[in-house]
């Protein structure tokens, strides 16, 4: 276990250094800032504790990529329930002002396109070429009930599914929790309701536009490896680009 803490660790230590790198050869003062934010959020995480919304989205990939290189899980490793463990993060960095709403959904924009353009790892009997021909498939579970019964929906689970109308990618799956009681979004949005607990499991996700996307061909960002959810969205999907804030 202490092996693979610290194979961890110097990993992301990887992605800092390259970031510095990245960093010193850079002539635009606004995309070298971004770089060195990138190699300090590498060098926090997962060494230590996420501080805020950036470090706690970084560490949720890092520990991602982990467990499915480590476990070789078949495809089948689901992170949890996003909206719970990343919603303390988010309120704080609203309350201290030093996140907003748009750059939390950039950030989760930026997680969709790794999940989604993550390939599955070489498997017993499967090849390494058969296995990038697909993705690593991943679940997110949304709402439910908090440890204490209350209502586990909260505004990120919002953000999160206007990120998943938004981009409309294949992967990471969505679920949502059910609740005994219905529920409508009172700002702009679609309505979200939950099913009655005797109807069990009921999903009211937008999962099934990005399905039909999907099986229409439309988009198709497979190519896209680590980009911005600004740059992704301007690109062709044919275009390959290179950064990210969720390396």
């Amino acid at each position: 276990m202490l092996i693979c803490a610290d194979a961890l660790i110097r990993f992301a230590e990887r992605h800092a250094e390259k970031a510095e790198e990245l960093a010193a050869r850079e002539s635009d003062p606004r995309r070298r800032a971004e770089l060195r934010r990138i190699a300090e959020v590498c060098r926090r995480v997962p060494a230590y504790p996420p501080r805020d919304f950036w470090e706690a989205v970084q560490y949720y990939w890092f520990v991602h990529l982990g467990v499915t290189t480590e476990l070789n899980t078949w495809d089948s490793f689901s992170p949890g329930r996003l909206d719970q463990h990343l919603y303390p993060f988010y309120r704080r960095g609203l309350e201290d002002g030093t996140l907003t709403r748009e750059q939390a959904e950039e950030l989760l924009q930026c997680l969709w396109i790794k999940f989604n353009n993550q390939p599955a790892p070489p498997k017993v009997g499967v090849t390494a070429a058969e296995s990038a021909t697909y993705t690593d498939f991943a679940q997110i579970n949304l709402g439910g009930l908090r440890e204490d019964g209350s209502d586990g929906v909260n505004e990120l689970t919002y953000l999160i599914l206007d990120v998943v109308e938004e981009m409309r990618l294949c992967s990471p799956a969505r679920r949502s929790r059910s609740a005994r009681r219905a529920r409508t979004r009172s700002s702009n949005g679609p309505p979200v309701s939950s099913a009655p607990a005797s109807v069990s499991p009921r999903f009211s996700t937008p999962t099934w536009s990005s399905r039909n996307s999907c099986a229409r061909g439309s988009p198709s960002p497979m190519p896209v490896t680590a980009a911005p959810a600004a740059v992704w969205r301007r690109a062709p999907s044919a275009r390959r680009v290179t950064s990210s804030r969720a390396t």
